[in-house]
């Protein structure tokens, strides 16, 4: 996983993130930068930027299912192998190697094996987590403590605070308060 300077979590890459979050699940974000990603994504959770991968190309498929509910239909086949590839590597390594192809039904102990692989895909990140990114200034750091978030996301919200003040007037000749 390639690590984030602070300053590449603002250059736009491809406007689709996937975040391979440390649990084993993953999700897609519409962003026009990783900071951005950061800042969504912090409505589930504290992504670091080192779980983000840019994805060049995404199609999914939904439908309505009969109690009313959406669900996933399928991933076109670029996206898919992007997200075996990027977010469960040993698992599709794995399933590759040891399950042929539309074999039907599989017999228990290869269940077994499945099961297990995919219990070992949801904790293989846990024992290796980057440490946290701090805010840069005081004052993102005790929102990042507050928000309990990432200091990327921190600084997005003193500095969006910060341009809302200056960006404000009030009756005193029209000076930033």
């Amino acid at each position: 996983m390639r690590c984030s300077s602070e300053a590449d979590l603002d250059e736009f890459e491809t406007g689709v993130y996937v975040c391979r979050w440390p649990n084993g699940d993953f999700s897609l974000v519409t962003a026009n930068t990783r900071r951005e990603a950061l800042v969504a994504l912090d409505e589930w959770g504290g992504a670091h930027p080192t779980q983000l991968f840019p994805l060049d190309s995404c199609m999914v498929d939904f439908r309505l299912n009969d109690q009313g509910e959406i669900e996933l239909e399928q991933f076109e086949e670029e996206t898919e192998r992007f997200v075996w590839e990027t977010c469960y590597p040993e698992l599709h390594t794995f399933l590759s190697s040891v399950l042929p192809e539309d074999c039907g039904e599989y017999p228990a102990e290869v269940k077994e094996l499945i099961r297990q692989a995919v219990q070992h895909e949801r904790t293989r990140l846990w024992g290796n987590q980057p440490e946290c990114p701090q805010a840069k200034t005081e004052i993102g750091r005790t929102l990042q403590k507050r928000l309990r978030t990432v200091g990327p996301v921190a600084d997005y919200y003193v500095e969006e605070m910060a341009n809302r003040i200056l960006e404000s007037t009030d009756d005193k000749g029209g000076k930033p308060n």
